[in-house]
């Protein structure tokens, strides 16, 4: 399961908007999107007048941490024989979250957000996680894929790994929930780092600090966390579908309850739509009619005068973009959430008439 969320100002740019927090679920061996696991909306509440201690705002209700625990808690336990890691960003690097991931039989692959947090070995030893992992030697060296993100081009980058186990004890100001379910003993989790010791110029060196649940013990089993965590940027399309593709953000509404059931509907399409995306980017050649309903393949086949029966999931995926304006020239690349939004709103009028007729 993998997290992340995304909020835009409303209205004239004067409302406050809220947030989205989703859960995508992925296959860990094949990275299939099986759909949506879960979803949270919330909205952001007005920072107090008064400064208030950084401690006293981690565990107040109204935190927009929250939003990671309450996730996990609406997502809950995985079926008997199934096992489900919550791959989460920084947002989530929280004794919380680490419960209540815990609390519904769940495993965790987190991103650390605070490399000074206290921590100890398993000896004992109470030490920051920072110099836990400096006494700690690097095992090995790997390439890693970094994707493009925003101006930042993809590149492979070649890192040195380290992994350690470590206890995280209960933090001295807790809350009501964490009192009432942390457990006895300080949390077992293990840290991996990668490190990049050499980035091309004018770079940003690349340093990943994972927490996990699951135990490593060998450099095998430390990629296979790293691994996990890379799906997690399918959430970031996910969100770029939804936001780019389907438009959520460019859509008002008298109320904000109109907004919300409209992003509900929406939150089912654009995961459709990255489904559908990214299994033309993984198994091309695969047919449509196997993974699409096939009232649109026919529908699109007629439209763009193809033959439905041979219709690969990239030759729809490529028609689905040139009926909402995608060129398909060979410079032109694979069509874009834009364009496969419109093509798809058209897709689905056409179908809403031929049904009519």
């Amino acid at each position: 399961m993998l997290s992340g969320n995304t909020t835009s100002p409303v209205g004239k740019g004067t409302g406050r908007g809220f947030f989205l927090h989703s859960g995508l679920m992925r296959d860990a061996d094949s990275s299939a999107i099986s759909g949506m696991a879960g979803q949270v909306l919330f909205h952001r509440q007005p920072k107090p007048k008064k400064k208030v201690h950084k401690n006293t705002k981690r565990r107040s209700e109204n935190r927009e941490s929250l939003a990671w625990g309450n996730l996990i808690d609406q997502i809950g336990n995985p079926p008997e024989g199934v096992k489900w890691i919550h791959v989460c960003d920084r947002g989530a690097d929280d004794y919380e979250v680490y419960c209540r991931a815990l609390h519904n039989e769940c495993g965790w692959v987190v991103r650390a957000a605070r490399l000074n947090r206290k921590v100890q070995n398993l000896s004992g030893t109470t030490i920051t996680l920072e110099k836990l992992l400096a006494s700690t030697p690097f095992s090995d060296t790997t390439l890693v894929e970094v994707p493009r993100q925003g101006n930042r081009a993809a590149r492979t980058a070649e890192v040195c790994v380290r992994y350690v186990p470590l206890r995280m004890p209960t933090p001295s100001r807790g809350n009501a929930w964490i009192k009432e379910h942390a457990p006895a003993e300080p949390l077992l989790m293990w840290a991996v780092e990668l490190v990049e010791e050499h980035p091309p110029k004018d770079v940003e060196a690349l340093r990943w600090v994972l927490l996990t649940s699951e135990p490593i013990t060998n450099l095998s089993d430390a990629l296979r966390v790293v691994g996990f965590y890379k799906l997690r940027w399918g959430v970031e399309e996910y969100h770029k579908a939804l936001k780019t593709g389907c438009r959520v953000e460019q859509r008002y509404y008298e109320t904000a309850a109109r907004l919300e059931r409209v992003t509900g509907l929406l939150a089912v399409l654009a995961v459709r739509l990255l489904q559908i995306r990214s299994l033309a980017d993984e198994v091309p050649d695969r047919p449509a009619k196997e993974i699409v309903p096939a009232a649109w393949i026919k529908v699109l086949a007629q439209v763009r005068k193809r033959n439905a029966d041979t219709m690969t999931i990239k030759e729809f995926v490529r028609h689905l973009g040139g009926l909402g304006g995608h060129l398909g020239r060979k410079s032109d690349g694979n069509p874009g959430w834009i364009t496969l939004w419109r093509g798809l709103e058209k897709l689905l009028l056409i179908l809403r008439g031929t049904q009519l007729k």
